[in-house]
């Protein structure tokens, strides 16, 4: 169907033209066509033009004028977590050199700073995304397959973590109980992760889909990461079970409380999004989505402090650094004059 909103003839002078069309909306403008059309050329007259469209907030001061509304406010997300996570990267980096004066520099400690290191850059990638969008209005595609790539990494190593923290290693034993189902399940949520990053990418359909959260990729993702939640809960509730010292008890079940909550995110964030006005949705949806994961980070870095961590992990290198994920047939209980 057409629609024309204006019909503007215009002259080329000097090669060059440039006409603005002030736009005002009350409803949410879909999609928006424009065509350049010789109307004066012969049959077999050959004609070359090359056009650029491009949309501005008019009443905007500069960091917004490019954005639009479900966009606005993206760049200062980014602006504020880019900090945030450098603070937050330069504090776990302070702990790691405690750790390594200690010779305490267990894999889980590697992996927690892995985690915040992976998610800083990725942040850091988003940003720039979005300042140089903010300068000229068009996305980086580089920068916007990094940020998301690293996210996936950050992803996977906090997976890789809970689960190993799940089955006891380094609070009631010294190796991980299922190494291969463990490392098999966070690639395999790594490996769902890629595959819905490169579908919004290359395989979605921009027209149709309203809301990407809401598609069966998402939905396939999600139901995974739930699913190895619900196991990350079962070992949990194994472990504790199989621990006798009540702080450890305790420790188990603050695991199983508060970071269950971490996998049950990408599932919640489906229905909440339907509720939010499609001008915010998309905004609402990536802040909840980076302040959960932010908090999540900063409650395990408060739990691997250098200062009160060996209260219920046991990270002496000579102990464990050669077992990192050793095959094992079942659990192994430390002996408690060990511990």
């Amino acid at each position: 169907m057409n629609y024309p909103r204006i019909n503007q003839p215009f002259v080329l002078n000097n090669e060059s033209f440039q006409f603005s069309i002030y736009i005002h909306e009350h409803l949410r403008p879909r999609w928006w066509w424009v065509y350049v059309v010789n109307c004066n050329a012969s049959l077999y007259e050959s004609f070359s033009l090359s056009y650029d469209a491009h949309f501005v907030q008019h009443h905007q001061p500069q960091w917004n004028k490019e954005a639009g509304v479900n966009d606005r406010g993206l760049n200062t997300m980014y602006l504020f977590y880019l900090i945030v996570y450098i603070g937050l990267f330069s504090i776990q980096l302070y702990a790691y050199q405690v750790y390594k004066i200690q010779q305490y520099i267990h894999q889980i400690i590697k992996l927690l700073t892995a985690t915040i290191g992976f998610q800083l850059f990725g942040v850091l990638f988003h940003f720039v995304n979005w300042m140089i969008f903010t300068e000229t209005g068009k996305q980086q595609l580089f920068f916007e397959i990094a940020s998301s790539f690293l996210d996936v990494f950050a992803t996977v190593a906090f997976l890789l973590l809970l689960l190993v923290l799940s089955q006891g290693w380094t609070i009631s034993r010294f190796e991980v109980a299922y190494p291969k189902l463990t490392i098999g399940a966070s690639v395999l949520v790594g490996l769902f992760q890629c595959g819905f990053y490169i579908w919004r990418f290359i395989g979605l359909d921009t027209e149709t889909t309203v809301y990407f959260y809401n598609s069966p990729p998402e939905w396939s993702y999600a139901a995974v990461f739930l699913a190895i939640g619900v196991a990350f809960d079962a070992l949990c509730v194994y472990s504790i079970l199989h621990e006798q010292t009540p702080s450890k008890k305790k420790l188990y079940i603050s695991l199983a409380l508060f970071f269950s909550i971490w996998f049950f995110e990408p599932i919640i964030q489906i229905p909440i999004g339907n509720t939010f006005d499609p001008w915010v949705r998309d905004i609402a949806m990536d802040s909840m989505s980076l302040t959960w994961n932010t908090i999540t980070f900063i409650v395990m870095m408060v739990l691997l402090w250098p200062t009160w961590a060996h209260q219920y992990f046991n990270l002496s290198t000579g102990d464990t650094q050669d077992r990192m994920l050793g095959d094992t047939k079942g659990y192994k209980n430390l002996e408690h004059d060990k511990l």
